[in-house]
């Protein structure tokens, strides 16, 4: 992302100046924008994740977020007052595909406009069927009379789901499944990238090349391989204990493969929870999870501007910067 500003990327908006952020601006904006997710989460109860001990700290997600950024076509505007960030948002782009990555405003200032600001600033115009939105958002009805004018719609659910490690290591030792295990094995990185390139556009409606390229500079993809053809589920994985993307051939494809990368994690495990994202349609997947006692820790929505054609086949990003 470029750091030059033009006059026609400043607005002044109700005595706030709201502009396009430079990318050396992305470490203030995201503490900020954690601060005041923390806050909403402890206010409805919810103790966040990433202050959860073993939780996310910026030295392992920055990378990630500056890749997303630095894409052609992602956006970055915040929104001062006397020099004070008191809103921000993000976007980044795939091909066919303008990702929110978050829309975030100080509680002292909500009401007054500024989220719709950002989001008029970063979608004008409607999407189209060549560049679609999308957005997961909490499941507030705020957060959807938000984003809903901007032609987006709900399509499901994404669920945030814990366990203790002890827990999850005790539950797995004691489980008793009929079927044979599914054979899980790391896959060389030309395989999972040829997996992904196969699968993931016919489940989420579009494809992430780039994405996946630097996922396997990071993580390690584990298959699930029967009778050593082509593998019919791929997982990424990371030493940071993240768990996902996962996509599958069939719903129920995508279990055998997303706990044996909970295994890998919970082998090595310092945190004293394990975390996951899971969207609702992935029923085979939430049940197993389920009965293994993971809970519900927030519920989000995954809103978008066209059909998600088969989400029971796929674990959505772990750490929870996009879809």
């Amino acid at each position: 992302m470029s750091d030059e500003l033009s006059q026609r990327d400043t607005i002044d908006l109700a005595g706030c100046e709201l502009r396009t952020a430079r990318g050396s601006e992305l470490r203030r904006a995201r503490d900020f924008a954690r601060a005041v997710v923390d806050r909403a989460l402890r206010a409805r109860g919810i103790e966040p994740w990433y202050g959860a001990p073993g939780g996310r700290d910026w030295e392992r997600e920055s990378a990630l977020q500056a890749f997303l950024q630095a894409q052609p076509g992602a956006r970055f505007v915040v929104c001062e007052r006397a020099g004070e960030l008191i809103a921000v948002a993000r976007t980044t782009r795939f091909e066919t595909m303008d990702e929110a990555l978050e829309v975030v405003v100080a509680p002292e200032y909500s009401h007054r406009g500024l989220g719709r600001a950002l989001l008029a600033e970063l979608w004008s115009g409607t999407p189209t069927p060549d560049l679609g939105r999308l957005a997961v958002v909490p499941g507030t009805t705020a957060d959807l009379n938000l984003y809903l004018p901007f032609g987006v719609m709900p399509v499901a659910g994404r669920w945030h789901l814990r366990i203790p490690v002890a827990l999850y290591r005790e539950r797995r030792a004691a489980e008793v499944v009929d079927e044979d295990p599914a054979p899980v094995h790391v896959l060389e990185t030309g395989t999972a990238l040829e997996t992904w390139a196969e699968l993931e556009e016919g489940v989420l409606g579009y494809a992430r090349p780039w994405l996946h390229e630097w996922f396997a500079r990071d993580r390690v993809a584990l298959g699930v391989v029967a009778g050593g053809g082509t593998p019919d589920a791929v997982c990424w994985v990371s030493a940071e204990g993240d768990v996902g993307p996962a996509v599958a051939r069939r719903p129920e494809d995508l279990v055998p493969v997303v706990l044996a990368a909970l295994d890998r994690v919970a082998s090595a495990c310092e945190a004293p929870e394990l975390a996951i994202q899971c969207t609702t349609p992935a029923w085979w997947l939430l049940r197993r999870l389920r009965l293994l006692g993971f809970r519900l820790h927030w519920p989000s929505w995954i809103l978008s501007s066209v059909p998600c054609p088969a989400l029971d086949r796929y674990l959505p990003v772990q750490p929870p910067a996009l879809l």
